[in-house]
Parts: C-alpha cells; structure tokens; sequence
C-alpha cells in the first residue's frame, strides 16, 4: 500500500478535511506540518514569487475555480434533456467564451511568455487553467480550433502540455469518462 504524505501547515486550515477523511478510511499517512515562513523556500513558485503576483493569481484561480463547478454542475445535472441539453448550450456559447476572453485579457496584462503570472512555469492558476481546458476539450464542450481564438490563453495551454513531466503523464494517463 502506498504511504502517504501530507505536507500543510502547523494548523487545521484546508488540511484538516484531508486528515480526518484519511483517518476515517484508517489510511495511515505522515502529517508533515511546516512553519508558515519556511513556505516560501518550498514552493515559491505556485502562487506567484511576491505578493502582487499571489493577489494576481488568487484572483484568476477564483475564476477558474468558479469555471471549474460551473462544469462539474452540469455534468452532475438531475435536469431533464431539454433543460439540461439548453444549460450545457449556454456553457458552450456564452460561459467559455466569456471565461477565456477574460483570462486572454488577464493573461496579456500579467503573463509572460504563456504563464497566467509573470514568468512561472506551473503556477497555481496556470496548473488551474490547464486542467480546466483538458477537461472541456476532452469532454467536447470547447473545440481546439475555438481555444485558438485566444491566442495567449492557448499559449498557456500548449506551453503546459508540452513541458515535459506534463507531456509523459499525458501520453501515459489512463482514459476516464470525467
């Protein structure tokens, strides 16, 4: 069995959902809890290097996130066909495009050379926006050839699923109807 690792905080924070569930299914794992300052010096890069950045990303993240259940609601939908068939029509037509016109905008104003923020290969909103847009392709809601609209949000896209670590999982992840 795998051995699991829990790198957060010294407090509950968003952590402590993930410890109590892996005690109720009595999964053992290593609670390994870090000063806030020595976060920095762990991962400096995912929410960008200062805190401008970090407000820039919190920002779009919301967005995506916001995105993110938007999709998830419709898939999870107990509508009936037309009302359902009309949401996911809406999602399509008016949410995605709306949604990646902004985030070309953000992109534009606050990226640099296809990250969200600054110069960051996988920042927190970048990782986000990448995982958002693989999903909707893969689902069919949104078309490559409409990605291609914006040109910096598809930027972001490609500059993620060609980095290489990102790359091999890709050609490796195993197929999955979600």
């Amino acid at each position: 069995m795998a051995k699991y690792r829990l790198v957060y905080f010294d407090g509950r924070g968003r952590a402590e959902v993930i410890r109590i569930l892996l005690a109720a299914a009595y999964v053992q794992f290593v609670d390994d809890r870090i000063d806030v300052k020595d976060w920095p010096d762990l991962k400096p890069d995912l929410a960008g290097m200062d805190k401008w950045e970090q407000l820039l990303a919190d920002s779009a993240l919301e967005a995506t996130l916001d995105l993110m259940s938007t999709a998830i609601a419709l898939g999870e939908s107990k509508k009936g066909p037309l009302e359902k068939e009309d949401d996911i029509r809406r999602f399509k037509e008016h949410t995605i495009p709306v949604a990646m016109t902004n985030y070309d905008r953000y992109i534009l104003a606050n990226g640099n050379n296809g990250f969200t923020v600054g110069n960051h290969e996988l920042c927190t909103v970048t990782r986000d926006l990448f995982t958002v847009l693989d999903s909707v392709l893969h689902h069919g809601v949104f078309a490559l050839e409409s990605v291609k609209l914006f040109p910096a949000v598809y930027k972001v896209y490609e500059q993620v699923k060609a980095q290489p670590r990102i790359a091999l999982y890709l050609s490796q992840r195993p197929h999955s109807n979600f």
